[in-house]
């Protein structure tokens, strides 16, 4: 719960890049745009990671950083959460499975106005529960929140100019997902129509600053909602709403014996890692986990550490 006063929701975008047998497991079109964020674009290496794309100064030239240096990730990690979040969004998706249509809204709404003439925001495609080979995995290594292509059509996202304190920005798109997205998870070419399984399938979307000459690329938030569900940020209330909004009880999360514990009633608690992958809430390793609980209907998601 960190940021100005009515940004009660801050969210982390990783973006994890992992071995198989050489290539990246999520070889998309929009691929060699992404090298782009390595301090040599001409060496690239996995696992590397980045966090909301902040560039910390005493880890990497770049966001990149190896996922492997644990110090130098929860370094970045730490660095990333002292960042002013600026807006809070509120992504609704509807979902038609017998045509297998899919309607994104997104919802930005800033809570200050940006110090950077341009951003950009993206909608990605994410899915679950892919079996491929993992170099330190094997050949049934079960790959999840893995890239399957943006939802803009663009690589980089969309351009935004002047983001201003209380004014709403809205978009809008709807696509049709195929039976199977082609990559090349496997040296077989025959394989790579990967089947987009629609109930392992998730939207993330994400706002941030933009200028690629300076590599300056700072995500300010980001929000998850499964195909078909909706998902609305803390924070994102409209001016007239921001009392009843703040007099709202939010569920207490805390960590004790390696193990997150919640406060009061909740009807479900699912705890992943930064590679997204769901653990058992017991006996956790330290590190840094994303916990999402849901009470009330309401799901809320919070970042624990574990010492």
């Amino acid at each position: 719960m960190l940021g100005s006063k009515n940004v009660t929701d801050k969210k982390m975008h990783v973006f994890l890049t992992k071995q198989l047998d050489g290539t990246p497991i999520a070889e998309m079109s929009e691929d060699p745009t992404y090298i782009f964020f390595y301090p040599n674009t001409s060496s690239t290496f996995a696992p590397a990671a980045m966090v909301n794309r902040n560039t910390n100064a005493d880890v990497s030239t770049t966001p990149i950083v190896n996922a492997t240096d644990v110090n130098s990730l929860l370094s970045t990690i730490y660095y990333a959460d002292t960042k002013e979040p600026y807006v809070s969004l509120y992504l609704k998706t509807t979902l038609d499975e017998s045509t297998r249509e899919l309607n994104v809204k997104l919802y930005v709404l800033p809570h200050k106005t940006v110090p950077h003439n341009s951003s950009v925001f993206n909608v990605y495609l994410v899915q679950d529960g892919i079996e491929a080979r993992q170099a330190s995995g094997g050949d049934n290594y079960i790959h999840n929140r893995t890239f399957r292509g943006t939802v803009t059509g663009n690589a980089w996202g969309l351009l935004v100019k002047d983001i201003k304190a209380g004014q709403l920005l809205s978009w809008e798109k709807t696509i049709t997902i195929p039976e199977s997205i082609h990559s090349s998870y496997y040296a077989d070419e025959t394989k790579n129509n990967v089947e987009a399984v629609l109930k392992d399938m998730s939207v993330v979307a994400y706002i941030g600053e933009f200028d690629q000459n300076n590599n300056k690329h700072t995500i300010y938030n980001c929000c998850e909602a499964r195909l078909g569900e909706s998902y609305k940020q803390t924070g994102f209330v409209k001016p007239t709403d921001v009392n009843s909004a703040e007099a709202e009880q939010s569920v207490s999360i805390f960590v004790s014996n390696g193990k997150v514990h919640v406060g009061g009633e909740y009807d479900r608690l699912q705890v992943y890692n930064l590679a997204g992958e769901q653990v058992e809430n017991a006996d956790l390793a330290k590190g840094v986990y994303i916990v999402k609980v849901t009470a009330d209907g309401k799901l809320t998601t919070k970042k624990v550490l574990v010492k």
